[in-house]
Parts: C-alpha cells; sequence; structure tokens
C-alpha cells in the first residue's frame, strides 16, 4: 500500500519505472527488476549506501516513492540449497563500545576471528552474514558519535542461516490525522525517544517514536489542547534517509518524498494490525 502525499512532482509507477530504467542504463552497479504485474520494483545495488544516494537523488529530483526494508539478495545451490553471502569484517571502534560491538554481533550470528587493542581503540575482525550486517553503520555512527570505521569485503556464499533476531525496541505509532502538538509529544516522550517535533503533521499508521519497550504503542498526538496546558521539556532524534532505510521492520516502510522522510506501518489501520498479526500467529 503506498499512502501518497502527492508532495513531489513524480508520482506514478510509469514515471518512478522510467527513473530506474535509466539509472540501470547508466550505472553498472545498479539493477531494476520490475514486479510481474509493474505494480513495484526491486532495486538491487552494493549495499545500503548506494541505494541511499539513489533515492536521495531521486527524491531531490522530485520523485515520491515507499519503501520496504532493504534484504540481502540470496541464490540456490547446485543441490536447491538457499545460500547466502558472508563478508570479512573489521570494525574499530573505542575500547569503551567495544563489548557493545561484540554482544550485538554475536547475537546476529557473527564469529569473532581476532581483536586487537591499541591506546583507547579496538580493532575486531570477524566474519558476518551479510543479512547480519544490515543497519549496523547506522547503529555504529549513533552509538559512538561518528567515531567507528567498518571495512568489509565479500568472502563467500553459505547455507542460509537463521533470521537475525530482532535487537530494535517497538514503535509509538499516530493513530490519528493531524498537526503533532507539543503537550501530546512531551507526554508522548516519557514512552521513549521522539523522531519529528511538533507542527509536523502525522497521519494514521506513522512511526513518530521508538518505545522504552519491545511493543508498538498507537497514540494519538494530535490533540487540541487549550491554552492553560504546558508541554513537558523533550528532544527530539529525527531519522535521515540512510538511518530510517536501515531502522524499519518487516511490517513497516518509508515514505520518501521531496518534502519529507516517514516512517509507517505497512498497514495504516490499527485494527486491522491487529487482525493481520493474529492470524500470522495461527501459521
Amino acid at each position: 500500500m503506498r499512502r501518497g502525499t502527492q508532495d513531489g512532482k513524480y508520482i506514478t509507477l510509469n514515471a518512478l519505472g522510467e527513473r530506474l530504467d535509466k539509472e540501470a542504463l547508466t550505472n553498472p552497479a545498479i539493477e531494476v527488476q520490475p514486479s510481474p504485474n509493474r505494480d513495484y520494483f526491486e532495486i538491487r545495488g552494493r549495499g545500503e549506501m548506494q541505494l541511499g544516494i539513489l533515492i536521495e537523488e531521486m527524491r531531490r529530483e522530485g520523485y515520491e516513492m515507499s519503501l520496504s526494508p532493504p534484504t540481502v539478495v540470496k541464490s540456490q545451490g547446485e543441490d536447491g540449497t538457499i545460500l547466502e553471502p558472508w563478508e570479512d569484517v573489521q570494525i574499530e571502534v573505542d575500547l569503551s563500545h567495544g563489548s557493545q560491538v561484540m554482544e550485538r554481533m554475536s547475537v546476529r550470528g557473527a564469529k569473532v576471528q581476532d581483536m586487537n587493542t591499541v591506546g583507547d581503540r579496538q580493532t575486531i575482525k570477524l566474519e558476518a552474514s551479510t543479512s547480519s550486517m544490515l543497519g549496523l553503520r547506522s547503529w555504529l555512527k549513533e552509538i559512538t558519535g561518528g567515531t567507528a570505521t567498518v571495512v568489509s569485503d565479500f568472502k563467500d556464499m553459505r547455507p542460509q542461516g537463521p533470521k537475525p533476531p530482532k535487537d530494535r525496541s517497538g514503535v509509538l505509532v499516530a493513530n490519528t490525522a493531524g498537526t503533532a502538538t507539543s503537550v501530546d509529544l512531551g507526554k508522548a516522550a516519557r514512552l521513549g525517544k521522539l523522531f519529528i517535533a511538533e507542527g509536523i503533521e502525522v497521519y494514521p499508521g506513522m512511526i513518530f517514536g521508538e518505545n522504552n519497550g519491545m511493543n508498538d504503542i498507537d497514540t494519538n498526538i494530535a490533540r487540541k489542547h487549550d491554552g492553560y496546558q504546558t508541554a513537558a521539556n523533550f528532544q527530539t532524534a529525527e531519522k535521515r534517509l540512510e538511518e530510517a532505510l536501515s531502522y524499519i521492520l518487516d511490517d513497516e516502510k518509508l515514505e520518501v518524498t521531496p518534502k519529507r522522510i516517514a516512517m509507517r506501518k505497512a498497514i495504516l489501520d490499527a485494527n486491522e494490525r491487529r487482525i493481520a498479526a493474529k492470524a500470522a500467529s495461527k501459521r
């Protein structure tokens, strides 16, 4: 489902397809595969950063689109086994962040090969599946203030392992259309961290923050208040394009227009999401 804000100059699938076809012809690192009905396009590239650059270029050109979370391209072996790529990875961080990196990568199935500490910097060498690396650079940038470095090279193809576990908290989701007020954002800030500031237009299903717990919370942040109410102090941490792209999960999408970048649930209606989740749990 594509909500479609019509902020952009180019909002049709035909216009989007023509732009992507042009990119694929001039950029050998980009591959575009339309769906059988040409109602969506699969864009293949060399990592989240390259895809992020393409999307940002298109956004500035006036294109509007809805994006699913990035996935890893896999292949099938001669015996029918599904294979996924693995990488040799080297991560350099301050010593104070080394344990966080080790914990995250260990949970995601990475295999530590070597560690070396020089002064207050630690270098961790490991083998990791490409799927376990999704979102790592954005996460490292956030926790280290941009001081971490990551270098990775393709190693080989191995039998597909289990899907990396969810290592993100639940999200705060707007359940009413309107303009976010400082009063309600101040109340919502007690539940977790916010991604938007007051005055931003929101709609049902739009993600506006991260919950402190693992569950999603639907709430109203666009109510009208009288002048006697005052807002609590709160801070916002807006997600940039590449960060948002690596943040969203399978049941979420990223809405990109020339005017805004917004994360949202793939199913906008809260009741429909609950019905879908209940049906999925019975499978």
